[in-house]
């Protein structure tokens, strides 16, 4: 037998195929994940084959089913890295991220989770900034940070990377949301920038279990949580295909709020904030603008 509890979300997000699209239909179908896990193999609509074998066997032998073994693994992971889960059945799930649509079950976090309750703001924008755009990510993070907000962004190299190490020593500090599993620091030469996180009082957090590679696919999904977590999402510098414009548009979804700086009509990397401010994004030239 296994000691520590093993929360049902967990055990239900672990199952191959199952996102958390298919987590959802099935919740609100059943009414909790433990019910959905005790339910008939044949009332489960759509069940991948993979999980239907797990579940089978979950539903025989419990505890001692493959499935609650991978579930312990991964709890013995987490533990031996200094890391956490949090499942979104409990209380101290971050309360703006449970209110978006299909929200992650399960957070897997390094550090100081306390942050997810704080304000946020989102900073994001280009890998590849002019020197204006970076001094522009320097200066908001630092002074929305020192004015108690906590800088949420994605890690990324760029803007993303800056806001981190400006936010860092600051009062409100900063969350990184991953789109890997949290012991797998992308892109690698930010391994030091998350020891620097880390250091100071900061936080980890992915919705990806240990061991999950970065995969194209993940990093949307990961910008959805960077907007679900914060109020209101700053966009400094962003072409208009790009990652950025992406977590724009999921914080509108949200109903949050996207704010944009404005760049040189000559520069390709402000083309993207341009739009969004057309489109009614607010136009912001200096932090207090945002507070």
């Amino acid at each position: 037998m296994h000691n520590t509890p093993i929360p049902p979300t967990l055990l239900l997000s672990l199952l191959p195929g199952v996102g958390a699209g298919r987590y959802w239909d099935w919740v609100e179908h059943f009414g909790s994940a433990k019910q959905t896990l005790d339910a008939p193999i044949e009332t489960l609509p759509l069940c991948p084959a993979k999980a239907k074998g797990l579940l089978i066997d979950y539903q025989q032998h419990q505890h001692n089913s493959e499935l609650a073994n991978q579930a312990q693994t991964i709890i013995e992971q987490l533990a031996n890295q200094q890391a956490g889960l949090i499942s979104i059945e409990e209380p101290h799930y971050p309360r703006l991220l449970k209110q978006i649509h299909r929200a992650p079950p399960v957070l897997y976090t390094k550090g100081n989770s306390a942050l997810l309750h704080h304000p946020q703001i989102a900073i994001v924008g280009t890998r590849n900034p002019t020197h204006g755009g970076s001094e522009n990510a320097k200066a908001f993070s630092r002074y929305l940070a020192s004015n108690g907000f906590t800088i949420t962004s994605g890690l990324a190299l760029g803007i993303d990377g800056i806001a981190h190490q400006s936010a860092a020593t600051q009062m409100g500090g900063t969350i990184a949301v991953m789109a890997t599993g949290v012991d797998d620091i992308y892109p690698k030469r930010h391994r030091p920038l998350a020891q620097t996180i880390l250091e100071n009082n900061g936080l980890l957090v992915t919705e990806f279990a240990p061991n999950t590679p970065p995969l194209a696919a993940r990093f949307p999904q990961r910008n959805r949580i960077i907007s679900g977590l914060s109020m209101g999402t700053l966009i400094i510098e962003a072409a208009i295909k790009s990652g950025s414009l992406i977590t724009a548009v999921y914080a509108n979804e949200q109903n949050r709020e996207v704010f944009c700086i404005p760049s040189s009509i000559h520069n390709p990397q402000g083309k993207g904030c341009h739009k969004l401010i057309k489109e009614g994004a607010h136009l912001v030239e200096t932090a207090d603008d945002i507070v």
